[in-house]
């Protein structure tokens, strides 16, 4: 039997499960990674686990599937995996939504309750929130998204997968019968087949093959791609226990009994890769003191985190057009969906049987489009 030679470009979460699924399976597998794995989006994002607000049908049960994803593979190492539910507050003006939201996610299958305002203060008594609506879910939750990556990693080596860290991909090695490995600054890794996993630099790595992959640029002011975040020491007796949504902040446990919070929108002016004006710690601090009033300034880490977000916001996933033996896939979500994904990924790199359930995320959509 002939062993396939499969190149992952990116070591992120979704490259981490692709490469794990297909070396678990027998493939030749070399997982190559720019910087350090779980440096970008993976490590640094707020990690919800949930299939709460996705739309349409097929793109809910997806994630759920993802969802479901998480706990098989929890069974193996659990440290990264946190379900410990998800409590949603709601003004005024968002009561509406919320409960709609509800009574629709309950209808598809999903957990969902409406607790009244004493069995909110129960489930998370650290917020002394007041609200027009409030629902739990209690099967959503968070991911660490570093240690999730590096259990991946672990287990893709312990089947035989090679990783290849501080080498960035500069051009993929094209022949007359479609990609046939990556080109790197020390030199090149010949491949059957390569899949581009490479987050939200996806773009620019799959124009130099001339393939289309439009992902939000988080170069421009007000991106939707950027989102800014911070961990806080909370004072004592307010200690998340679970994932907590609010008017404008979202807020969950962090590491050492610390907090991480992220504002539904960044500051005007900041803009990755720029230098950041005056003030994005504080008004983030100002946000989550809406949640938690006694948090104070001290020992805040802000930092930018870009997400890998299609311009039409839903996966990429399949077959590069126009280039054989070269496959994509960049995602939002990717925390939840990774698991799953890269079981289907691997049935269609290793089976060349197209799963059904990918059919509304082709990279050929954006070709039809053009």
């Amino acid at each position: 039997m002939v062993v396939p030679r499969i190149v992952v470009v990116g070591a992120g979460v979704v490259g981490a499960a692709v490469a794990m699924r297909l070396a678990e399976r027998g493939a030749a597998v070399t997982v190559v990674e720019a910087t350090r794995p779980g440096a970008g989006t993976s490590g640094g994002s707020f990690g919800w686990l949930n299939a709460n607000e996705k739309l349409p049908r097929h793109y809910f049960e997806l994630n759920l599937r993802g969802m479901r994803e998480h706990r098989v593979l929890a069974r193996r190492s659990a440290h990264w995996y946190h379900p410990v539910g998800n409590l949603e507050f709601a003004d005024p003006d968002g009561a509406d939504e919320l409960v709609s939201r509800a009574e629709r996610l309950r209808d598809w299958g999903y957990q969902v309750r409406l607790p009244d305002p004493e069995q909110a203060a129960r489930l998370e008594p650290a917020v002394p929130m007041r609200s027009a609506a409030v629902a739990y879910f209690p099967d959503e939750g968070y991911v660490d998204g570093q240690l999730l990556v590096d259990a991946l990693l672990d287990h893709a080596r312990a089947a035989g997968a090679q990783l290849v860290v501080g080498e960035p991909v500069t051009d993929l090695v094209v022949s007359r019968d479609g990609v046939r490995g990556v080109r790197l600054r020390a030199g090149r890794i010949d491949a059957d087949l390569v899949v581009l996993c490479a987050g939200w630099q996806t773009t620019e790595l799959a124009a130099r093959a001339g393939v289309t992959v439009p992902l939000v640029s988080p170069h421009q002011a007000g991106s939707r791609a950027v989102c800014l975040l911070a961990e806080i020491e909370p004072p004592d007796g307010q200690r998340l226990r679970r994932v907590v949504h609010a008017p404008g902040i979202v807020a969950r446990p962090a590491r050492h009994g610390r907090l991480l919070v992220e504002p539904d929108h960044i500051p005007a002016g900041l803009v990755f890769g720029e230098p950041p004006p005056p003030g994005p710690g504080e008004h983030l601090l100002a946000i989550a003191r809406r949640l938690l009033p006694a948090l104070d300034r001290s020992d805040l880490a802000a930092r930018l985190c870009v997400r890998p977000m299609p311009t039409d916001r839903y996966p990429v996933v399949g077959w590069c057009p126009g280039l054989p033996h070269c496959y994509v896939t960049a995602t939002h979500s990717g925390v939840t969906l990774a698991p799953y994904l890269s079981l289907l990924v691997a049935a269609e790199l290793l089976d060349g049987q197209p799963a059904e359930e990918l059919a509304p995320y082709r990279p050929d959509r954006f070709v039809d489009a053009a």
